[in-house]
């Protein structure tokens, strides 16, 4: 319930992160997990809202290879390397 509250992805994924660090998970549990499910699927049709800041990308791939999702390092961080590499060249 209280996850769904949160209306953006990067929202979602600190919530989870700051219960996480409190650790009040344990309460939330079903929650987390239909929740990361979603993010999980939005991901693989490119979830436009966390794709290119690199802090949002790092929270979710953590968060969800913690849970156990498959979430290849080269998919993940290569929009925010090329992104890098042009902004300092």
């Amino acid at each position: 319930m209280m996850l769904a509250n949160a209306s953006k992805p990067l929202d979602q994924l600190e919530l989870i992160d700051t219960l996480e660090r409190l650790g009040l998970s344990y309460h939330f549990v079903d929650e987390i997990k239909s929740t990361l499910k979603s993010l999980f699927d939005e991901n693989h049709i490119e979830n436009t809202e966390t794709v290119h800041d690199l802090y949002a990308t790092a929270l979710e791939f953590r968060l969800l290879r913690q849970r156990g999702y498959h979430v290849p390092q080269g998919k993940s961080f290569n929009h925010c390397r090329y992104r890098w590499l042009y902004a300092f060249s």
